[in-house]
């Protein structure tokens, strides 16, 4: 899906178990993931080393809300997939942050019969990223192009 460029994505997860699930879905959809704190996510965000992020909704200084809308205000074109336990805690707050563009949400699982569903969310994530988007609009041009210009072009 990327060619050659594997997408980075940002992982906030403090389940070391389930960092270690979504990391392996991260891998086998042709992306990496990258266990990071909340300031890391935001030096990362200004720098551009991460194209997207997956967020537990865990705890941070002042709010998730507050995280998520400095993201936001960084990185207004990342996907960020909230990854949250179901928790009546959090249910405001993703609610809250539901109304922004490129996020959305699902509580985790812990079945691990429900790992299609966690790659399916991963596949949704990595496909949002504003440069497999404009692949895909540029994908009846680049089709008449010789394989090695394609190749050149998408990585």
């Amino acid at each position: 899906m990327l060619a050659g460029n594997a997408a980075t994505i940002a992982c906030v997860l403090g389940d070391p178990r389930l960092l270690a699930r979504v990391s392996a879905a991260i891998r086998s959809e042709g992306g990496h993931g990258v266990a990071l704190s909340h300031a890391a996510v935001l030096d990362a965000a200004a720098t551009r080393t991460i194209r997207a992020l997956i967020y537990d909704m865990g705890s941070y200084g002042r709010s998730t809300v507050d995280f998520i809308r400095r993201v936001r205000t960084v990185r207004p074109d990342w996907p960020i997939w909230l990854y949250y336990t179901p928790r009546p805690a959090f249910v405001d707050s993703v609610a809250e942050v539901m109304s922004l563009r490129g996020v959305w949400a699902t509580p985790q699982v812990t079945d691990p019969a429900q790992e299609a569903d966690l790659r399916l969310h991963v596949r949704r994530l990595l496909g949002s990223l504003p440069r497999v988007r404009l692949l895909a609009l540029l994908d009846p041009i680049l089709r008449a192009l010789p394989p090695a210009v394609r190749v050149f072009l998408e990585g």
